[in-house]
């Protein structure tokens, strides 16, 4: 596998949240946002993905924080 590959990261966490598995998506989030480098576009597509998580999960403040850190890219 590509430890180093946030696109591999991206999908998992996708896949995990798609099964309702709100932690493990946001820990496989996050793992993909500190691989993303300097990718602006995928990491504002992690950090939207990690809001809908938090979201989710019932973490609505989680959820504004994400949404705001999306916004900076």
């Amino acid at each position: 596998i590509a430890p180093q590959d946030p696109n591999i990261y991206f999908e998992l966490a996708d896949t995990h949240y798609k099964m309702q598995q709100y932690p493990l998506a946001e820990q496989v989030a996050l793992k993909g946002v500190s691989v993303a480098g300097q990718d602006r576009d995928l990491l504002r597509q992690f950090w939207l993905l990690i809001s809908e998580i938090r979201y989710a999960s019932g973490n609505s403040d989680g959820g504004q924080q994400a949404e705001q850190q999306a916004d900076q890219y």
